[in-house]
This record gives C-alpha cells, structure tokens and sequence, in this order.
C-alpha cells in the first residue's frame, strides 16, 4: 500500500549540510537529531544537537543555514488524511509553533529510546507491506506526538526574528483563501507595501507574492487529497481566478499537474 501521502518517515544521514531558501511543506514534520549538529534558521538561529527535535508545522518557513555529520529521524504526516485537524489536544506542539513558540523540544534519554522504538517499529510496519489501519497509524502518532510534548520546550533569549516578517506570514497562512495581496498584508502589519516587500523578501529569500502563492497551493493540496472537488472548482477556493494560470503554477512548484498529483497520491490503504 501506498502510505506516503497520509505518513512518511525514514532516518538520514547529511555529512555536510549547506545553506538553502527559506521553504515550507504541505505536511506537519518532526526530526529528532541523534548525531552531530546543525543549524536552521525558524525565524531565529537555532543550533540542533542530538536530543532535540525540531516540530515544523505545515506551510511555516524554514531553512537550514549549516550541519556537519548530522544523523536524524524524520517523521511527516498529513493531519487532514488521519482526521486529526479538529484534535487540538494530539496537536497541541504544532499550535504553539504556529502561534510564535521555538518549535524545539529537549528529550530526555528515555523519551528518546521510546519515540526511537515507536518510529522504529512503524517503518519496519510499512516497509513490510502490513496492511496497516488508519486507526493503527493515528495510534503510532500518537504515542510519538506524547513523547515529543513530554520533553523540555526550549526557549532562546536572543531572538534575532523579526516580528513583521513573523506576522505577515501568519496573516498569509491565515488568510490564503481571501484572495490577499500585499496591499492586504502590508495594511494588516501597518507597514508600507514597499518596506514589507524589502524586509520579507531579505529575511526568506522569498516575496510576499511567492509566500501567497505557496500558501495557496498548500491549501490547493489538501482539497485534491481530501475532497472530489474539480480542478476548477479548487482553483477557485484556493484564490486563482484563472484555473489554467492555477494549473501552470502548480505544476512550476511540483513538476506536475493538478490532476496527475491527485491520482499519484490518492493511492489510500484499505
């Protein structure tokens, strides 16, 4: 079975990793680090050593800015796939990301040989080819999100983010389907259209424009994967007033189309 849209996970190895864009993803994401070290800007430099995982929420930016010999499991899910979006309590550490918190969890060593132990047996689960439940998934997931909200939420005195840009792009992630622009968004963080366009763009290395779009586009997946709504009609809900300019930035962002991603991803475990 094809389990990749709903949960992903694996264990990497980067033996030097190297300074790229600010990006985002469609699902919500957590790397624990076992071995060496790296550094990833989340609004603010925050150097990751083994015990500490990193909780990335889906559509919130990040990049990585430097590592060395860095060994980590990964682990990403779809929380529309598993009906998890109206579950506040199970997703309580990516609400506090969303809403500003260092999206860094401390494991002490027994957090980290049971969530090890649970990531472990999960992927050896799918790798298998065991016809696996979405009630035995959401049920891995969530023991591996209580090990993650036991550990230690770190906090860092010298935080270099800044509060505009952090703003502004919550106010995108919030506001994707009323057909914003950045007008809206510089008038939302009382900010000129052009000051905004400068500090956000020098921050991630994106503009206000391309955040939009990506917004809209995350939005634009999880109508493919989790409705039978048309093409047309999610291009619309997703603030594209032209389907073919939808259908074309689509497929600059994932090298594909609408409709050849939706039936790649639909492939879903009895």
């Amino acid at each position: 079975m094809n389990y990749s849209h709903i949960i992903s996970l694996g264990y990497a190895k980067i033996g030097n990793a190297v300074q790229h864009q600010h990006h985002t993803h469609n699902e919500n994401v957590i790397s624990l680090i076992t071995k060496g070290s790296i550094v990833l800007d989340c609004g603010e430099e925050i150097n990751l050593v083994p015990g500490m995982a990193i909780v990335i929420p889906a559509g919130v930016p990040h990049k990585t800015l430097q590592g060395e010999n860095v060994e980590f499991f990964w682990l990403s899910f779809c929380s529309g796939c598993l009906d998890l979006d109206n579950s506040p309590t199970l997703l309580k550490i990516f609400n506090l990301v969303q809403t500003g918190a260092v999206p860094v969890w401390k494991l002490a060593p027994t957090e980290q040989k049971l969530y090890l132990s649970l990531i472990t047996n999960l992927q050896q689960e799918i790798e298998q080819g065991s016809n696996l439940s979405l009630d035995v998934i959401s049920s891995y997931l969530t023991l591996l999100l209580h090990q993650i909200s036991r550990g230690s939420r770190l906090e860092f005195s010298n935080n270099t983010r800044s509060d505009i840009v952090a703003d502004a792009l919550t106010f995108i992630q919030q506001s994707t389907l009323n057909h914003i622009s950045l007008r809206d968004v510089a008038n939302q963080v009382n900010k000129s259209e052009g000051y905004l366009a400068s500090l956000v763009k020098k921050s991630t290395g994106f503009t206000v424009g391309e955040w939009i779009r990506k917004s809209r586009l995350t939005e634009a997946c999880k109508h493919l994967l989790h409705t039978q709504k048309s093409i047309e009609d999610i291009a619309d809900q997703t603030g594209w007033n032209d389907t073919t300019h939808f259908i074309r930035q689509f497929k600059k962002e994932f090298n594909t189309t609408p409709a050849k991603w939706r039936k790649s991803n639909l492939s879903k475990p009895d």
